[in-house]
């Protein structure tokens, strides 16, 4: 082989290998940038859906304060005592005797068959039960 043609060569491997080490570098540096942008996405979602969580969760809190503010007048006292069936003044053994009356007779698992619409205004009806049992109880902590 001449001399010549020697150096050519070896100069054109020489490119040859810089060439494909660039081309894996960039290759690598274009999934770097591709798992970093993954990462920057996933981080904002993560953000997007704790701030989400934490606006429920204040909400929530917002609601259980006024359910419990309205719950603790003395008028809303005698709407719990009636909503439960009881003269006022009842005694917790009552109150707890009649909130599970109630619960076993408005409980939506002893009402198959019923339509969505009666389910939800059976479900309020609980809620009620169970609210006015809980403003009961606590009133009479205090």
């Amino acid at each position: 082989m001449p001399p010549v043609f020697a150096i050519t060569v070896a100069i054109l491997t020489g490119s040859i290998l810089r060439w494909l080490a660039e081309r894996r570098h960039s290759k690598s540096t274009l999934e770097q940038e591709r798992i970093e942008q993954e990462q920057a996405h996933r981080r904002a979602e993560e953000t997007r859906q704790a701030e989400q969580a934490e606006r429920q969760r204040v909400e929530r809190e917002g609601r259980e304060q006024e359910r419990q503010r309205q719950s603790s007048s003395a008028a809303n006292v005698a709407k719990h005592y009636r909503v439960l069936g009881l003269e006022p003044g009842a005694s917790e053994a009552e109150i707890k005797k009649a909130h599970r009356g109630l619960v076993q007779q408005f409980h939506t698992d002893r009402l198959p068959g019923v339509t969505h619409q009666v389910r939800a205004l059976v479900n309020e009806k609980m809620q009620e039960i169970n609210l006015a049992k809980e403003a009961l109880m606590s009133a009479r902590r205090k």
